[in-house]
């Protein structure tokens, strides 16, 4: 399969949009992967579920093997509106290094569920003050790094087994940064960086040794002095309970990660942000067959669980629309960028390139147009 060379995807001028007629995962992730080497920018696929998202991943990620494309997964928390426990620490990880790469993305794949879509998110902000790099001579005060990884959401514990743990031995500490397949650790000499090994976390063995790292934040909120100090205010200012026997309040004012905290954020922060605010000027976007029916129905969900525990006075919830775009604020960041939108009923046919004849007649190969045109598509830069 093969585009035409220079294939328009995105509409210009004065329209906002294009439709072309939706076509099987078959047929779209070889055509995304193509669109992805064409496009000047990052691409951004909005699909109606994570199911969808995630199989889309899978072959794109097959049809993107020998190419520097990458191809990210955006994903929801996995959790029910409003509930008492938080994400899992391995999701929270793709979240968040998502949220690094993206507003610096040359090039590449984000796939969007539309539950992720709809969440508000953390301002950039947060994910910038809260990253700071360790490399090799570098001083190192490790009282005010334990203090920077936990105010970041990392968790210290006896031993480093997974994404946003850390643990002091002596002079040693073992990180496991979000966004990395694997722990490193921090060797000190006196006050100073001696080197940083990547190691097993399960056999502790050293892998390898490294220069400098990128740690990421390991929460969406921030744990830092300032960010409970702005969450204490927020909370007193918007529930109408007595803060000083609420358990999610003091847990948070001693700097404990309440479960289901993801549903507080607004209250760390003076604004939110959305997915729109990440992306890059020049990313396009992709929206896939149903995304307005899921939008809706995501919605009904989140009304329905927010009328079923409102009045839970020991646990205020915060109302929908501060947690999550209503539908008409989506359409609204919709509007302002061009996009391609796939229907299972109408547009135009996307433009593949006729295969060509295959014939045995006066030809000693007969399948030499196939392998021809297979060699083209590969060596095409579109």
């Amino acid at each position: 399969m093969k585009l035409l060379p220079n294939t328009a995807l995105f509409p210009s001028g004065v329209e906002h949009f294009r439709d072309w007629q939706s076509m099987d995962l078959g047929a779209l992730a070889p055509a995304l992967a193509q669109l992805s080497q064409q496009h000047s920018g990052p691409l951004a696929v909005l699909t109606s579920s994570t199911q969808e998202a995630r199989q889309l991943q899978e072959a794109l990620a097959f049809y993107l093997a020998n190419h520097a494309i990458p191809v990210a997964l955006f994903p929801d928390w996995e959790t029910l509106p409003y509930d008492l426990f938080s994400p899992q620490q391995a999701i929270i990880n793709e979240r968040i290094q998502v949220l690094h790469q993206l507003p610096t993305q040359q090039q590449g794949i984000v796939l969007v569920p539309v539950n992720t879509l709809l969440q508000r998110l953390p301002p950039q902000s947060h994910v910038t003050a809260s990253s700071f790099d360790l490399a090799v001579g570098d001083t190192f005060d490790l009282e005010s790094t334990r203090q920077r990884l936990t105010e970041s959401g990392y968790r210290n514990t006896n031993t480093v087994y997974e994404s946003g743990e850390f643990a002091i031995r002596g002079a040693i500490m073992d990180v496991f940064p979000m966004g990395e397949a694997q722990p490193f650790r921090v060797e000190l000499f006196d006050d100073e960086i001696e080197s940083l090994r990547l190691f097993d976390a399960e056999t502790q063995r050293s892998t390898g040794k490294v220069e400098r790292i990128t740690l990421l934040p390991a929460a969406e909120y921030p744990l830092s002095e300032a960010g409970i100090a702005q969450f204490r205010e927020s909370f007193r200012n918007t529930f109408d309970v007595d803060h000083r026997h609420n358990q999610l309040y003091l847990d948070v004012t001693d700097g404990i990660p309440s479960p289901g905290l993801e549903y507080y954020l607004p209250l760390f922060y003076p604004t939110m942000a959305t997915l729109f605010d990440y992306l890059p000027a020049n990313t396009g976007l992709i929206e896939l067959p149903g995304l307005e029916e899921a939008a809706e129905q995501v919605w009904d969900n989140i009304a329905a669980r927010y009328e079923s525990r409102r009045h839970d006075t020991e646990r205020p919830l915060l109302p929908p629309s501060t947690l999550f775009m209503p539908l008409n604020e989506l359409q609204a960041h919709l509007k302002h960028h061009g996009r391609a939108r796939f229907h299972q009923q109408k547009g135009i046919a996307f433009p593949f390139a006729d295969m060509p004849t295959l014939t045995s007649r006066e030809r000693e190969h007969p399948l030499t147009p196939l392998l021809a045109f297979a060699e083209a598509a590969d060596n095409t830069q579109i």
